[in-house]
C-alpha cells in the first residue's frame, strides 16, 4: 500500500487513524465506482500561526552588549505575539458572590510546534 500524504500539509496520514499526524486533518477512506480506494478530506482544523518580527540595525548590534540584544529581542517578540494572541482568548466573567467581585478568565488554547496529532 502506498503511503498516505495529507493534501493539507505534506504530513503522513496515519493508515488507522486516518488523521495526518502533522496537521490533524482527518479523511477517511472511500472506493469509486470500480473499487478502486482514494481517501477524502473531512476535516481540516483551523490552524493559525501567529508570529512577531523584531528589526535590529547592524551598527546597533555590532556596538551592544550581546545579553542587552537577546533580552530586548525576547521582550519586543514576546510583547508582539502577546498583541496577536488577544483577539484569540476567550473570555468568561464570573459572580464571586462570597468575596462581592466578578472573575474575568481569559483562555487560548495553545499547541506546540513540536506536538505531532
Amino acid at each position: 500500500m502506498e503511503a498516505l500524504i495529507c493534501k493539507q500539509c505534506g504530513g503522513r496520514i496515519n493508515p488507522k487513524t486516518m488523521r495526518c499526524e502533522y496537521c490533524g486533518t482527518y479523511y477517511k477512506m472511500e472506493h469509486d465506482p470500480w473499487n478502486r480506494p482514494f481517501i477524502t478530506l473531512v476535516e481540516h482544523p483551523e490552524v493559525k500561526v501567529i508570529e512577531g518580527q523584531v528589526y535590529i540595525d547592524n551598527h546597533v548590534a555590532s556596538r551592544a552588549d550581546k545579553e542587552y540584544i537577546n533580552r530586548y529581542v525576547r521582550h519586543e517578540l514576546t510583547a508582539r505575539i502577546a498583541e496577536a494572541l488577544e483577539p484569540k482568548v476567550e473570555y468568561e466573567v464570573y459572580d464571586d458572590i462570597q468575596y462581592d467581585r466578578q472573575i474575568v478568565r481569559g483562555r487560548i488554547r495553545i499547541v506546540s510546534p513540536k506536538f505531532r496529532f
